[in-house]
């Protein structure tokens, strides 16, 4: 299995875990629960297990009967005596016997099934991008005459190298612009030129960038959104897509959506 795989199929566990967080109870999970306590996790209840059948037998066990016949043998009040005996409670002693309590318990493990492992459609997913994240200056709310006119210069020439497909050189502008003065709207376009030539790790930061200097950046959440859904990570595409539409719908943020969500079905998590 390789490491997309992976940790797709690790997301997909997890996301089993939060739609039915009893089966962290499973006994095969038990190095798992583990882990998560020396995290400082802290773990759901374990459901209520049914009482054995066995252990209803002592309260209809016949011999009741017998302990009251002391009561009827005698005339005298003093023949009652036996009825009130402490015998009683000694006939309940195997149903609090731990031994024959944990022999239920031991015969659940073959009922239990197994966790599926739940199939993803993976077309489409991209290995990680190597180079990084590109540079980027501080966020200005005012800038110089002279500082403006280069900022707008370079932004320009990127837009126009957008347009025409020259992803590379419009990444090159966008980035002498960005040195100027990171604005959240330029950054989230470089991302999605990023996106374009396949560096999806490089756009996430620039879209997280946008988000952090506007955090009602639609377009900083859809862009990133899409560059989750490259990398795999079907969960944080999916809640990001389903932001930028509430921030601002546009059809094709939607048409992303639609398309993350089979494999965000298979987790089951919303």
């Amino acid at each position: 299995m390789d490491e997309d795989t992976g940790f797709a199929t690790l997301q997909a566990f997890i996301g089993t875990l939060r739609a039915d967080p009893s089966k962290l109870h499973h006994p095969r999970l038990g190095f798992f629960r583990d882990y998560l306590v020396d995290l400082g996790a802290t773990l759901p209840p374990k459901p209520a297990e049914p009482k054995p059948a066995e252990a209803k037998k002592p309260a209809k066990s016949a011999k009741e009967p017998e302990a009251k016949k002391p009561a009827k043998s005698a005339k005298k009040p003093k023949a009652k005596k036996p009825a009130k005996s402490a015998k009683e409670p000694e006939a309940k002693k195997p149903a609090e016997d731990p031994k024959s309590a944990k022999e239920p318990e031991a015969a659940k493990e073959d009922d239990i099934e197994e966790i599926p492992e739940p199939e993803l459609d993976l077309s489409g997913v991209i290995e990680p991008d190597p180079k990084g994240e590109l540079p980027v200056g501080d966020h200005r709310s005012q800038l110089s005459d002279e500082e403006s006119e280069k900022f707008e210069a370079a932004k320009a020439k990127g837009m126009q190298a957008f347009s025409e497909g020259n992803f590379n050189d419009a990444i090159e502008h966008f980035t002498e612009a960005l040195l100027i003065n990171a604005s959240a709207i330029l950054l989230a376009r470089r991302a999605f030129a990023l996106i374009k030539i396949n560096r999806p790790n490089a756009a996430i930061a620039d879209c997280s960038n946008a988000i952090d200097i506007n955090p009602d950046s639609a377009q900083g959440y859809k862009y990133r959104g899409r560059a989750y859904r490259l990398l795999g990570n079907f969960r944080k595409a999916h809640q990001d897509l389903v932001t930028a539409c509430k921030l601002d719908y546009d059809d094709q943020a939607n048409e992303w959506l639609k398309e993350v969500e089979p494999n965000v079905g298979t987790f089951s998590f919303f």
